[in-house]
């Protein structure tokens, strides 16, 4: 089994984030940790042309 959830949206990613953040929080859950794997490889001198964020739950 894969704990692995993943969800297309329309809207822009700080938007999709912040949907997020809240659901988590409404349904008794928090954030552990929250990556953001794109600028974590910026970081390491390695371009990431699309937005890419890991939430663990």
């Amino acid at each position: 089994m894969s704990n692995l959830y993943i969800k297309s949206s329309q809207l822009g990613v700080s938007e999709v984030i912040e949907k997020l953040k809240q659901a988590v929080i409404n349904n008794q859950f928090g954030i552990l940790h929250a990556f953001d794997i794109k600028q974590t490889l910026a970081n390491k001198g390695q371009e990431l042309t699309e937005e890419c964020h890991v939430f663990e739950v």
